[in-house]
C-alpha cells in the first residue's frame, strides 16, 4: 500500500480542521448546544473521512457500505433540515470527490455514460434541474436535487466501478446484508419481547429505519440474491454457502414481522416474473401486458372502489387477515390516507401539469387540496407525516409529465438491460446475479405503487447501486462479445 506525504495543502486542510473543530465546541458551549459539541467531536472522524476518500476511494466505499445500514435518521436539526447520520455526511463527501475527478476528465467510464441507463438517469436528471429552477419551493427542491445528484455518484456510478464485478457484486451484498442482518437482530429482539404482535412493528425499527415499510423493502431487495447465490458454482463464492441459507432465514424472519403487505406482495409479483424469464419471454410484450393491466384496472376502478368500502378491517398477526386488509379502504385510517393524498396528487398534477411544483414539495403543498370526505385520523395540514405515498406519483406532481415519463424511462431501461444480459449470456454465474439484482429491483418497482424511499439513503443505495451494477455486468458482457469477435 502507497504511503503518501503530508504536503501544504493537507497541513492546511488539518490545521482549518482543527480551528474549526475549536470554534464549534466554543459555539456549542455558549450556546449551550448539545447538537453542536456533537458535531465537533466529530469532527477529527470526519478528517480521517477525507483522508480515505481522496487516497484509498474503495477502503471509503467499503466502511460506508457497512456503515449504512446503522444510519439514524435526525429530523429535527439546528440547520431547519433532517439528515442520515453518518450515511449522508460520508455520501456528500464522496460524491463531491468523484464530481471534481470527473470535471477534470480523471478516469472517466466513456462506455458507463454512453449506456441507456445512464442516458435516462442523465435525462432525468436535467428535467429535475430544470424543475428545480421554477420551483414553488426553490431552496426544498434544489436540497433534494442535491442529495440525489449525491447518490447517483456514489450509488450509481463509483459502485459500479469499484464493484462492477462478479467478486464484486458478491462484497456488495456481503457489506451491506451483514450489517443489515446486525439490525434485524436488534429490531428482532424488540418485537420478541412484545411476542411478535404486529402492532410492535411501526416503532421497532427505529432508529435504523423510519418505519416497517423502508426496513421491509430495503430487506426484501436483499433477499433474491442469497437465493441465487445458492447456485453459483463453489469455486466462484467468496464466502461457504451456508452463510446465504443463515441470511436467507433472517431476511424472511425481518420481512414475516415487517408486516409491510406491499413487501408481502411483491414476493409473489417477482415469482410471476421470474417465470416469465424462465420461458425467456422478450421484455416488450412484458410491457404490453403490464400497459393492459393497467388499462384493464383504471376502466374498472369506480366499481372495484365501491366494493372495496365494504371490507371489513382486519388487523391482526394472521398473515391471511394482513393481507386481506390491504384492501381496506373505509376502515384502515393507513389506507385511506393513501386514497387522500393520491388524489390531492391528481388535483395537484392537474393544476401543473408540464413542469410541477418542484422536487421534493409535495409535503408542503398538498394540505389545500385535501377534501373533508378523505380526512382521516391521521391527516394533517403542516407536512409532517410523509408524502405522496408512490414513487410515481411523486415525479408527477413535482416534475409534471415528462418527470414521470423520464422517471418510467429509467426503469424500462433497467428491465430491458436486466433482460437482454440474462436472455445473452453464457456465463451462468453472470446470469444468476443479473436475475437476483433484475429481482430486487422488481420489489421496488412494485413496492412503489404505495411507497417512496428514494430520497433516504438506505433504500437509494440498494435502488442505484443494483441498477448500476447491471449497467457494468452488461458492459463486461459487450466487451467479451468484441474480443470474441
Amino acid at each position: 500500500m502507497k504511503i503518501h506525504s503530508i504536503g501544504k495543502k493537507q497541513m492546511i486542510i488539518v490545521f482549518s480542521s482543527i480551528l474549526l473543530f475549536g470554534l464549534m465546541m466554543l459555539l456549542g458551549i455558549i450556546k449551550n448546544s448539545a447538537f453542536l459539541q456533537n458535531v465537533a467531536l466529530g469532527l477529527p472522524f470526519l478528517l480521517l473521512a477525507v483522508y480515505f476518500a481522496i487516497f484509498y476511494p474503495k477502503i471509503f466505499l467499503v466502511v460506508l457500505l457497512a456503515l449504512l445500514p446503522f444510519s439514524i435518521n435526525l429530523e429535527n436539526t439546528p440547520f431547519g433540515f433532517g439528515i442520515s447520520l453518518p450515511g449522508e455526511v460520508l455520501v456528500s463527501l464522496m460524491a463531491f470527490l468523484v464530481l471534481i475527478n470527473l470535471i477534470r476528465g480523471k478516469d472517466i467510464d466513456k462506455r458507463f455514460f454512453k449506456h441507456p441507463v445512464t442516458l435516462a438517469v442523465l435525462v432525468n436528471l436535467l428535467w429535475m434541474l430544470l424543475t428545480s429552477i421554477s420551483s414553488s419551493m426553490p431552496l426544498v427542491s434544489l436540497k433534494y436535487l442535491f442529495m440525489r445528484i449525491n447518490f447517483l455518484l456514489v450509488f450509481y456510478y463509483l459502485l459500479s466501478q469499484l464493484f462492477g464485478s462478479k467478486k464484486g457484486i458478491q462484497q456488495f451484498f456481503m457489506l451491506y446484508g451483514f450489517s443489515l442482518a446486525i439490525v434485524i437482530f436488534f429490531i428482532l429482539l424488540k418485537h420478541s419481547r412484545f411476542g411478535f404482535i404486529q402492532e410492535v412493528n411501526h416503532w421497532a425499527a427505529k432508529p435504523f429505519f423510519k418505519d416497517h415499510t423502508i426496513y421491509g423493502a430495503c430487506v426484501v431487495m436483499m433477499l433474491t440474491f442469497f437465493i441465487a447465490r445458492l447456485f453459483i458454482p463453489a469455486d466462484e463464492i467468496l464466502f461457504p454457502k451456508f452463510i446465504s441459507f443463515v441470511m436467507i432465514a433472517v431476511l424472511l424472519a425481518a420481512i414475516f414481522t415487517s408486516y409491510s403487505r406491499a413487501v408481502w406482495l411483491s414476493l409473489a409479483v417477482i415469482s410471476i416474473f421470474m417465470i416469465l424469464i424462465h420461458f425467456k419471454t422478450p421484455g416488450r410484450y412484458m410491457l404490453i401486458g403490464i400497459l393492459f393491466l393497467l388499462l384493464g384496472l383504471w376502466f374498472v376502478r369506480v366499481p372495484v372502489l365501491l366494493k372495496l368500502q365494504d371490507v371489513q378491517s382486519q388487523r391482526g398477526t394472521d398473515v391471511r387477515e394482513h393481507l386481506s386488509s390491504t384492501a381496506n379502504i373505509e376502515s384502515s385510517a393507513s389506507n385511506k390516507e393513501r386514497i387522500n393524498r393520491w388524489e390531492c396528487a391528481r388535483d395537484m398534477f392537474l393544476e401543473k401539469p408540464l413542469l410541477g411544483y418542484g422536487p421534493g414539495t409535495y409535503p408542503f403543498q398538498y394540505a389545500p387540496f385535501q377534501n373533508k370526505e378523505n380526512l382521516t385520523i391521521i391527516s394533517t395540514y403542516d407536512g409532517d407525516k410523509g408524502g405522496v405515498h408512490s414513487e410515481y406519483l411523486k415525479p408527477l406532481v413535482e416534475s409534471g409529465a415528462l418527470g414521470l415519463l423520464t422517471f418510467l424511462a429509467i426503469i424500462w431501461m433497467v428491465i430491458r438491460t436486466g433482460l437482454k444480459l440474462i436472455y445473452k449470456t453464457k456465463d451462468s454465474s453472470i446470469k444468476l446475479l443479473a436475475i437476483s439484482l433484475l429481482l430486487g429491483l422488481t420489489t421496488y418497482y412494485f413496492h412503489g405503487f404505495v411507497n417512496y424511499f428514494l430520497e433516504t439513503d438506505k433504500a437509494a443505495v440498494l435502488f442505484w447501486g443494483m441498477a448500476g451494477l447491471l449497467v457494468a455486468l452488461d458492459l463486461k458482457e459487450q466487451n467479451k462479445l468484441q474480443n470474441f469477435n
